[in-house]
């Protein structure tokens, strides 16, 4: 890029990102009877046994078509992956306990090693994780796959050398794709990466990387993800911290009813903030009961306005753009404001939540999503504040300010 710095970030540790921080989209995986590649010798631990399925997962740049797995159905779901990526299955372990899921599929996580084109960096391990279910009409077992790993390494700004994780939500094994890419950098340079949903750390496809005020441009990345480059790109107010303790994003918008209202409008009494999308709410009969479960949660929320009439104010905040030509609440009681605004949605980097702020405008409560690593598998989730922890939060916050 002419007239552009360059800086050029190399990474070698290939680590898995956590599930909660990324939308993974399980790919599907076709079994046939026959392995696609030639396999050198029989699958460890089956001898003689001929009723195996066969799959193969695309991944890499080389000439390697990908990774080869077999399965075995009865009596309980057995499976090899070719992990080596030697063409052989005989020295792979075989896996027959998956994690069962909420849906009562199962899963597995596998490292295997993926080839690139020699200009593309040869070999390089990367986490794959496998999903089995059947098919509720037929009870044919479908397989289905996913990458969750990342790059991790250091970035170097001339300055200073900044930590840096790069992510591919394609699950191909290749970080080329800049459409693709998630990026995490240490923006406020304390040593850690902040993965978590709605970090001021972690960026989307496409967004400029943020260091302090300093924005940064992704131009490239190879194919095996172990070098990037970026350019130099202009300044901004520092991202805001979304965390409990921190001075919570202030912002204006209209209401449904006209008036427009901002955060900071409200200073001196506890606000709680409700993120979420508008179609729901308009829909009160999708259950058999007639009451759909975000029209219940919203009717909780309102509720739980009243009880707070004089001493909190709750504003609902519509992300999305849905052409909605009218949305009934009903009776809204006058401590609650309703309005439409994307542009909220992105300042705090998520389209549903809930925050709980004092009256001096700092987060005392939020949504948390919490992440760790037990036995090299990831493990996750989101604790999503409901009625009664705002309830909590707030008799809490009135109490501690009387």
């Amino acid at each position: 890029m002419v007239g552009l710095a360059e800086h050029v970030g190399l990474l070698g540790e290939m680590v898995p990102w956590p599930f909660p921080s990324v939308a993974y989209v399980m790919e599907s995986l076709p079994l046939r009877v026959a392995p696609v590649e030639v396999l050198g010798e029989a699958v460890l631990g089956a001898p003689g046994v001929s009723s195996f399925s066969y799959g193969l997962i695309p991944l890499g740049t080389g000439a390697d078509p990908g990774i080869t797995f077999a399965v075995l159905e009865a009596p309980d779901i057995r499976i090899w992956v070719d992990e080596g990526n030697d063409e052989t299955l005989a020295n792979d372990r075989e896996v027959v306990d998956g994690i069962e899921t909420p849906l009562g599929a199962s899963r597995w996580w596998f490292t295997v090693q993926v080839e690139y084109a020699p200009g593309d960096g040869g070999r390089s391990p990367y986490h794959v994780g496998l999903l089995a279910d059947r098919d509720p009409f037929s009870g044919e077992l479908e397989l289905f796959y996913s990458g969750f790993c990342h790059r991790r390494g250091l970035l170097d700004l001339g300055e200073s050398v900044v930590a840096i994780a790069i992510n591919s939500l394609d699950s191909t094994g290749r970080y080329d794709d800049l459409s693709q890419l998630v990026v995490a950098v240490d923006a406020d340079e304390d040593g850690e990466l902040d993965l978590v949903p709605g970090s001021h750390e972690v960026f989307g496809p496409g967004e400029p990387i943020q260091i302090g005020t300093d924005l940064y441009q992704l131009e490239s990345v190879s194919s095996d993800g172990r070098r990037i480059v970026v350019h130099e790109a202009g300044h901004s107010t520092p991202r805001p911290i979304l965390a409990v303790g921190e001075v919570a994003p202030d912002f204006e918008l209209p209401t449904l009813a006209g008036p427009r209202v901002s955060l900071s409008a409200f200073r001196g009494k506890p606000v709680v903030l409700l993120l979420s999308y508008s179609p729901p709410f308009s829909d009160r009969s999708t259950c058999s009961d007639g009451t759909s479960a975000a029209w219940t949660r919203l009717t909780q929320f309102l509720d739980l306005a009243r009880s707070f009439a004089e001493t909190a104010v709750f504003i609902i905040v519509l992300t999305d753009d849905a052409p909605e030509p009218e949305l009934d609440f009903g009776s809204v009681p006058g401590n609650v404001f309703i309005g439409r605004g994307a542009d909220v949605g992105n300042t705090y980097r998520r389209a549903v939540g809930v925050f709980v702020i004092d009256s001096q405008g700092a987060i005392a409560a939020m949504d948390r999503t919490w992440m760790s690593f037990s036995c090299g598998l990831p493990q996750g989730g989101t604790e999503i504040l409901g009625p009664n922890e705002v309830l909590a939060a707030l008799t809490n916050l009135l109490r501690l300010e009387e």
